[in-house]
């Protein structure tokens, strides 16, 4: 009595689970599956979400479609949702990539300080990445502490001698 259909040539979309000869799905449960870790998300996984996103035309007018996306709850604890929704929504054109910043022009300098900036230091080592090493803080470099960055103490009370 009962088929099971998959792309059936007589249904326009892909069905999933046990359907009759009616063509009623017949299925108590379907599970659903993670788009980002393509794992099953099981009935208990209350932290997982589906999110409906709509198409929109070139103007910004919503065409009446959507496109579902599945989110398992594990990829949510983990913090890694947002970044699965980002790389999906760019593999689906729901948005665009953005390209990063592109690195500054250094200005044109003298060719002796060009030559001074590519040269190695004379440890043999070449520069940190971040520009000069950091130096160490030197005897009376500290700032001078003002009079009213601490806290009032207020009056204390005497304590108690200890009991033997």
């Amino acid at each position: 009595q009962f088929l099971y259909f998959i792309g059936s040539p007589r249904l326009s979309m892909t069905t999933i689970g046990t359907i009759n000869e009616e063509g009623v799905n017949v299925d108590l449960y379907i599970p659903r599956k993670c788009h980002a870790s393509n794992t099953l998300i099981p009935a208990y996984d209350y932290a997982a979400v589906q999110l409906n996103i709509g198409d929109v035309d070139s103007n910004g007018v919503y065409t009446g479609t959507t496109r579902t996306m599945c989110i398992a709850g594990f990829l949510r604890s983990q913090a890694e949702s947002d970044h699965a929704v980002n790389r999906l929504c760019i593999t689906h054109g729901v948005i665009r990539a953005r390209p990063c910043k592109p690195k500054k022009q250094k200005k044109n300098l003298p060719k002796a300080a060009q030559k001074k900036a590519q040269a190695p230091k004379k440890g043999g080592q070449a520069p940190k990445k971040g520009g000069q090493a950091p130096r160490k803080p030197q005897q009376g470099d500290h700032k001078p502490r003002q009079q009213g960055d601490r806290k009032p103490q207020g009056e204390r009370k005497p304590r108690a001698p200890k009991k033997e």
